[in-house]
């Protein structure tokens, strides 16, 4: 886990710990839970749940499993293993796509933050990896987030460092037809984030950024590439 993502996990755990822990999680035990794993969840403090224990729960909640009281509970801990790499049955975008089940842009202004503060680390994180790439994370952020806030991702993106400018020409090449055409560029992409997304690709900072990257680095791979993904996106 970076430096970052600690304190992303640490500022979480702050924020939610006045939350109450759950005397009763209801499910549905006919295939998203046992009985066994509903009573772990209460008889176990949050912060000794591993990732077995809270596998179907994380999976499910707040849709059959659980409400939002608990998951506000178990929230902290379920980001905290995402960091350390748990959970890999789901994978963190899963994990994270679950708070489009609950109204947490409603929660107090220290819990919304920290967890903006978790997923613009998430974000930046995927960024900066050569051999990964946005397109689930961008998927999910713009299944949770309300446009404006979605933008901020977004314009970080171009902040990001040469990585990042790479990933951007790649997904402008492969996506932008798709984008201009209203269709989502993954399976979960809602149209109110392919909107947001083609909007601000075609806003003229995108183009600025990906040109300015290509003259400063002319002979590096993927050159063309960049100018290319430029033009595609000029207004």
């Amino acid at each position: 886990m970076t430096e970052d993502l600690q304190g992303a996990v640490a500022a979480l755990h702050r924020a939610f710990s006045d939350v109450p822990r759950p005397v009763h999680v209801t499910g549905c035990t006919n295939c998203c839970i046992s009985e066994a794993e509903l009573q772990r969840l209460v008889d176990v403090p949050r912060e000794q749940l591993m990732a077995d224990e809270l596998q179907s729960y994380a999976y499910n909640v707040p849709d059959t499993v659980g409400e939002e009281a608990d998951f506000r509970y178990f929230l902290p801990r379920l980001l905290d293993l995402v960091a350390q790499g748990e959970l890999q049955g789901l994978g963190a975008g899963w994990v994270i796509r679950r708070l489009k089940y609950a109204p947490w842009t409603t929660w107090s202004s220290a819990q919304v933050q920290a967890i903006r503060g978790y997923l613009m680390v998430w974000w930046l994180d995927a960024l900066s990896d050569p051999a990964g790439g946005p397109d689930e994370h961008l998927e999910h952020l713009g299944e949770i987030e309300p446009p404006e806030a979605f933008e901020r991702y977004l314009d970080r993106w171009l902040t990001a460092g040469p990585v990042a400018i790479d990933h951007l020409a790649t997904f402008v090449h492969q996506h932008i037809a798709e984008l201009a055409l209203g269709r989502g560029w993954d399976a979960f992409a809602t149209r109110v984030a392919t909107d947001t997304l083609y909007r601000w690709l075609r806003s003229g900072p995108p183009a600025q950024t990906l040109v300015q990257n290509d003259e400063a680095r002319p002979d590096a791979p993927g050159a063309l590439l960049r100018l290319e993904a430029a033009l595609l996106v000029t207004p």
